[in-house]
């Protein structure tokens, strides 16, 4: 769902019955709710290493032929977060499988690295055929000012993996 619940601990040690805080991104209609062809994953991850909590989420949509990926990233700056106001989007990435949080260049910031491959029906043909496929990296760095570029710093292509089995 696009939606995250959140119970804060209290000093006690027990968290509440009732939730401290509730956020609902409305990032799927009412189709793809109902025809589940959606999927919104939410990673609670610190990018800027302030132990604060950041949200990257990541809206799949498509089917086989036309898949796509929207990230959407919240960097939390003891201001309240706006479910409707992102601090960066990443939009219609084909052939996406969603935005990875890792630090890709050692400077102790949460990069976002996002997998795609290639699509249409003769590429997994030749996927099947193969038993390989290619997946293109796309990395998008968090600069000094603790937010991403539009676009991505660099990209990795033509890296194989295989054999699949399938």
């Amino acid at each position: 769902m696009d939606e995250l619940t959140v119970y804060l601990q209290g000093a006690d040690g027990l968290f509440p019955s009732e939730p401290s805080f509730e956020y609902f991104f409305h990032l799927m209609d009412e189709r793809e709710r109902a025809e589940e062809h959606a999927i919104v994953h939410v990673e609670v991850v610190d990018l800027q290493g302030d132990g604060m909590a950041d949200l990257v989420l990541s809206k799949m949509e498509g089917g086989i032929t036309n898949a796509k990926n929207k990230i959407l990233v919240y960097i939390k700056n003891n201001d309240e977060l706006n479910p409707a106001s992102p601090d960066r989007v990443i939009a219609n990435v084909k052939g996406a499988a969603g935005g990875i949080v890792h630090d890709a260049n050692g400077d102790g910031r949460g990069d976002i690295i996002v997998p795609s491959i290639r699509m249409g029906v003769l590429l997994y043909i030749n996927m099947f055929i193969s038993r390989q496929v290619t997946v293109t990296f796309a990395f998008y760095l968090m600069n000094e000012e603790n937010s991403y570029p539009g676009k991505p710093a660099t990209s990795r292509k033509g890296i194989s993996w295989g054999p699949c089995r399938g």
